[in-house]
């Protein structure tokens, strides 16, 4: 009995989709097509931008101490609001990394999340990612 290549195939496709739900590449694969298919925002003219007219906010930083967010009124601020567990946001961090690391030096970058500081620390060190985390 020959195989046809149609049915060689539709196997190799059902593998390799079966792929993301079994499998530990399945995790990394969803990101990656995440950011493969992922629009780019559009760049804000100068006249649309919007500015932040209430600075009081409660945020803590990577040593759980809350700040005063009034120190950034003024600048250029980042502010990205993100969890582990979520996939987008999982794939955005890399890219929010090369953005800080461009942009360290002239950007406020405020990476809000609500998770608890531990496993933040574990994720942040496990994926090499430096930029500051900011926590609600």
């Amino acid at each position: 009995m020959k195989i046809s290549r149609k049915t060689v195939l539709n196997v190799l496709l059902m593998a390799f989709v079966l792929s993301f739900f079994v499998t530990p590449l399945g995790y990394h694969g969803k990101i990656l097509l995440n950011r493969i298919f992922s629009f780019s925002p559009d760049v804000i003219e100068v006249d649309e931008e919007k500015r932040i007219t209430d600075y009081n906010w409660k945020l803590k930083d990577a040593n759980w101490e809350f700040f005063n967010f009034e120190n950034s009124r003024g600048n250029v601020v980042f502010i990205n609001f993100w969890a582990s567990w979520r996939l987008p946001c999982a794939a955005e961090l890399k890219s929010i990394q090369n953005l800080y690391d461009s942009y360290k030096d002239k950007v406020d970058f405020y990476i809000i999340t609500d998770e608890e500081r531990l496993p933040v620390e574990a994720f942040m060190k496990e994926n090499k990612f430096t930029f500051p985390v900011t926590y609600l």
